[in-house]
């Protein structure tokens, strides 16, 4: 599912549809991404929409 599919959101703007992430290297996050924010140190690896 992607929130964001039929809305042009800056990416200055404030955030909205906020949802907690639980770190995983098994399972993928239930809707797209258009942004993160990471409060603590490690590894973020991602992958998107395309495949990349």
């Amino acid at each position: 599912m992607n929130p964001f599919a039929n809305r042009a959101i800056p990416l200055s703007g404030p955030a909205s549809d906020i949802i907690a992430v639980t770190p995983s290297d098994v399972t993928d996050l239930e809707d797209v991404a258009i942004a993160l924010y990471v409060e603590t140190g490690g590894t973020l690896s991602l992958e998107t929409v395309g495949g990349r």
